[in-house]
């Protein structure tokens, strides 16, 4: 697996003259690499992530994608609360045990590439 954060430009670009909306990651994945490659790219504001993943070894990727959007409403309720101190695990999803499905995640929230394709030899 591999996990990578690209940090990009904070201000809006323009490619002729049209304004650039978003930027979504796109990587590879080999057998030196792992089944998994997750990039975070940061632009104008946003954070855009892309998940790669071998559906050969990955089947349930779809899943991971719906856990990486609770994590990011988990966060951000805790960075919304005045009071700081250590997250009260009883109450999130590392509470979950592993078989239990995520909540269903909005089509805006992650996008992920997967098919064949997406394997390596």
């Amino acid at each position: 697996m591999i996990v990578s954060n690209v940090p990009g430009p904070q201000a809006p670009l323009r490619i002729a003259g049209v304004k650039l909306l978003a930027h979504h990651p796109v990587s590879v994945v080999t057998d030196v690499s792992g089944a998994l490659n997750i990039t975070a790219f940061s632009y104008n504001g946003r954070l855009d992530v892309g998940i790669i993943a071998c559906w050969e070894r990955v089947p349930d990727v779809w899943a991971f994608s719906g856990y990486l959007r609770e994590a990011l409403d988990e966060l951000k309720l805790e960075s919304s609360r005045p009071k700081r101190g250590s997250i009260d695990h009883r109450h999130t999803s590392l509470a979950r045990t592993a078989g239990e499905p995520p909540q269903a995640m909005r089509g805006d929230a992650v996008r992920v590439q997967l098919g064949p394709d997406a394997c390596s030899s």
